[in-house]
């Protein structure tokens, strides 16, 4: 499993919330767009027997706009996603990031390079990442002696 949950009674989450409340009123609240940032694209990830789904929201985006590279076990997604106001129209509000994004994602094992496919679809990238063949499990046979 790539997603570790963590027990949300242990003390260090009221430490971390303690220190994020802390950071606020010090520094000031992240703005909507810086927020969105940290996390853009949004992730989706499920794992079968042969390997790994990973699905990014990229909403706007084209295939040209997007590039999928995978780097042993890391997959990196990155892209530019740009905008602008049309003659006569003033921007009133701001909550659609633009701008540069990166994101990587570390496996927990190898992939088969060969045979990455990443396809987009209605705003949704879906890379899917097979396992090598070391990295599946292997079913040993038991002998009598």
């Amino acid at each position: 499993m790539l997603i570790k949950r963590v027990n949300q009674n242990t003390p260090f989450i009221g430490l971390q919330r303690d220190f994020g409340r802390l950071f606020d009123e010090v520094f000031g609240q992240m703005s909507p767009q810086a927020q969105s940032v940290c996390t853009f694209p949004a992730f989706n990830i499920t794992e079968n027997a042969d390997g790994w789904i990973v699905e990014a929201d990229v909403p706007g985006l084209t295939m040209e706009q997007l590039n999928v590279e995978v780097d042993g076990n890391e997959l990196h997604i990155w892209g530019k996603r740009e905008w602008e106001t049309r003659e006569g129209e003033k921007l009133v509000r701001n909550e659609r990031v633009s701008g540069e994004f990166h994101r990587t994602l570390n496996l927990p094992v190898d992939i088969k390079l060969d045979a990455v496919e990443a396809k987009l679809n209605n705003g949704v990238l879906s890379v899917t990442l097979p396992k090598a063949e070391t990295a599946k499990p292997r079913r040993i046979d038991v002998r009598k002696d």
